[in-house]
């Protein structure tokens, strides 16, 4: 006797089941894929530095300002510039030394 009405509830539930999905999906063609650009920057692993906290990369030479806002960044540990080419002239450069320590 339960297992009768075990049965009977199962396909119940089977039945009211299938009953409240819809049809199923037409196919649809897959998305366009995104074609990422080629990353020119290099993966730098150091084993001696064991400190955890914030790599700021950029691809550009980075402004004097770009440079002073990294000072609200808590936990900074790495500011990395990767380009793809050695800049012509020094002045390309002269923003990076705005954030060299002054010498004591």
């Amino acid at each position: 006797m339960k297992a009768t009405r075990l049965a009977l509830v199962f396909a119940a539930g089977v039945v009211a089941g299938c009953m409240t999905a819809g049809p199923p999906a037409p196919a649809q063609a897959p998305a366009p894929a995104v074609t990422a650009r080629a990353s020119v920057s290099p993966l730098i692993l150091d084993r001696t530095d064991l400190s955890l906290g914030t790599t700021v990369q950029f691809e550009r030479i980075p402004s004097a300002n770009e440079l002073y806002d990294l000072h609200t960044l808590s936990g900074l540990t790495h500011v990395v510039i990767t380009l793809p080419s050695w800049p012509r002239s020094y002045p390309e450069l002269e923003p990076c030394s705005s954030c060299l320590p002054k010498p004591t």
